[in-house]
């Protein structure tokens, strides 16, 4: 997620909050879902990955663009 911009310019937002800055080395970055279901994290006060960013926290659903009603089917991965 991109982030604000200061004196040095954009920055990065990784996994637990760190911070890539301008100029730095972009990190690897490699697809780990596919469809057609839908993946995503959301929680308001949880990283979706851990601190070495090798585990990542998602789900998969088949809708999106709605809350989950009672006979939705949510599958939760790491």
């Amino acid at each position: 997620m991109m982030s604000g911009c200061g004196a040095a310019g954009w920055t990065l937002m990784l996994g637990g909050g760190r911070r890539i800055w301008a100029g730095e080395p972009e990190p690897q970055v490699r697809v780990i879902t596919r469809g057609p279901k839908h993946h995503w994290f959301g929680y308001y006060d949880k990283w979706e990955f851990d601190p070495s960013d090798r585990y990542v926290l998602g789900m998969e659903t088949d809708f999106e663009h709605r809350s989950p009603r009672a006979d939705d089917e949510i599958r939760i991965a790491l």
